[in-house]
């Protein structure tokens, strides 16, 4: 059996199972659904578990200037946006609002038609973000995926190898 399914049987069966078991259960279904998270222990095979890129105090706009090159289009636009809440502001989860704000942040033009662009970033052609379960601020809110999370963490590697 593996280890979500396991994982899930343990955080059914809330009067069997002792509380410490419970919370480790948890943990492996919220990195097996929402991938690594700042929170949560790391699991090593993940390329953005041997990089350090957090600043305190960076801005959107500090981090999306550092992207070389640049994101093409508004889907890896909005995976730079969830890189940067999960890993600088320790939110796993993005809403709409996070990215416009992140955008106007940047300088960047509001998307023109973000469900497209949302549809683009969660689809399976590039599986950037995927649609969280919660809601965040009472609004739908995705999570940066683990292809999301390589592709920027390519990105700032590429770009530290060449100031090297």
């Amino acid at each position: 059996m593996d280890d979500v399914k396991i994982a899930h049987d343990l955080t059914q069966e809330i009067d069997r199972v002792p509380e410490p078991y419970r919370m480790e259960a948890f943990k492996i279904l919220l990195r097996a659904r929402l991938g690594p998270s700042p929170g949560l222990r790391r699991d090593v095979k993940d390329p953005s578990a041997t990089t350090n890129f957090r600043s305190p105090g960076i801005t959107f706009s500090e981090f999306y200037g550092s992207l070389k090159p640049e994101p093409r289009g508004n889907p890896q636009r909005f995976a730079a946006v969830a890189y940067f809440h999960r890993e600088h502001r320790g939110e796993p989860l993005v809403t709409q609002s996070d990215i416009r704000d992140s955008f106007g942040q940047a300088g960047l033009s509001r998307p023109q038609n973000f469900p497209r662009d949302v549809a683009m970033a969660t689809g399976r052609k590039l599986g950037l973000l995927m649609a969280a379960e919660n809601r965040k601020d009472g609004q739908r809110a995705w999570a940066l995926t683990r292809t999301g999370a390589s592709w920027i963490v390519s990105v700032l590697q590429n770009d530290k190898a060449r100031d090297s």
